[in-house]
C-alpha cells in the first residue's frame, strides 16, 4: 500500500470519529487530569482545551514527564461520557504502549502515528492537533522553530484538544507557543 493510500485512509477514519466537543459561547474550557496531586499544581486545577503543554524532563530522560503526560492523558480522555482518542506522534519508536496501558489508558482509545521523517512528524502533530476527533495530542519533541509552535498551537485550539510535548530540559529557556510549562524533576523515594 503507498503513502498516499495510507493516509488518505488514516484521513477517512478520523473524519468517521470526528464529533464536536469544543466548549461554546465562553464555557469553561478546563478539564480535570483524574489525579488530584497533578490537579493540585496545575493552574486553575486542570488543562484547557485547545491548547499545547509542555512537560519538560528537568533530569533528562526517565524523569517522569512522558509518565505524567500519559496520566494527564488517560484523565482528559475519560472526562467526558464517551471515550476518548489518543493520538501518540511517536517518531522515535519509543512509545510502549503496554506501559500506557498499566497507567490506565485503553488500548482501543490509542492512534499511533509513526512519521518516517522530521518533515512528516511535523505534519502528523499538526493534523492531529487540527481533528476534533483527538482529544489529547502525544508527542517527544526537542527545540521548535516558533513557526512550527505557533502553527501547532493554533491546531490545538481549532482542534479543541490538549497537546502533550514531552520535551528536554534544554528547552526550558526557549519561547513557547504552550499555555501551560510543566517542569518535571525525578525523586527517589526512600
Amino acid at each position: 500500500m503507498s503513502r498516499v493510500t495510507t493516509l488518505g485512509i488514516l484521513a477517512d477514519r478520523l473524519r468517521k470519529m470526528e464529533r464536536v466537543r469544543r466548549p461554546s459561547g465562553g464555557q469553561e474550557c478546563l478539564v480535570r487530569t483524574g489525579h488530584a496531586a497533578l490537579d493540585s499544581v496545575l493552574p486553575g486545577g486542570g488543562l484547557c482545551r485547545g491548547t499545547l503543554v509542555d512537560w519538560i524532563n528537568s533530569d533528562g530522560p526517565g524523569s517522569g514527564a512522558g509518565t505524567l503526560a500519559l496520566l494527564a492523558s488517560g484523565g482528559v480522555m475519560g472526562e467526558e461520557r464517551r471515550p476518548g482518542t489518543l493520538a501518540v506522534v511517536d517518531r522515535g519508536g519509543g512509545f510502549y504502549a503496554v506501559a500506557a496501558a498499566s497507567l490506565g489508558v485503553s488500548l482501543e482509545q490509542v492512534l499511533v502515528v509513526r512519521p518516517v521523517s522530521e518533515e512528516e512528524w511535523l505534519w502528523a502533530v499538526e493534523q492531529v492537533l487540527r481533528s476534533p476527533a483527538v482529544d489529547v495530542v502525544l508527542t517527544w519533541a526537542g527545540s521548535l522553530d516558533e513557526r512550527v509552535s505557533r502553527r501547532w498551537q493554533l491546531a490545538a485550539e481549532h482542534g479543541g484538544g490538549v497537546g502533550m510535548l514531552v520535551r528536554p530540559v534544554d528547552v526550558a529557556g526557549d519561547a513557547s507557543w504552550s499555555a501551560v510549562r510543566v517542569m518535571v524533576r525525578g525523586c527517589v523515594a526512600g
